[in-house]
């Protein structure tokens, strides 16, 4: 547990850091967003959100493993 609370500690202090940044997110996934972006812009920026998840998964299932 112990690298998963650092991983998180990481993450939460760089959101608390760039508000602008978590605004820009919470904005991408609004609906009205999506539809005025295009199915295809949406399509990549869900796989963007997959490729980040992809990092971010082995680091949690290593700190669950480790425990």
């Amino acid at each position: 547990m112990k690298a998963i609370g650092e991983s998180l500690d990481v993450f939460w202090r760089a959101h608390a850091h760039a508000p602008e940044y978590k605004r820009l997110i919470s904005y991408c996934y609004r609906e009205d967003f999506r539809r005025v972006i295009g199915e295809k812009l949406s399509r990549d920026l869900d796989e963007l959100d997959e490729q980040m998840m992809s990092l971010l998964v082995p680091v949690i299932e290593r700190g669950i493993r480790a425990e």
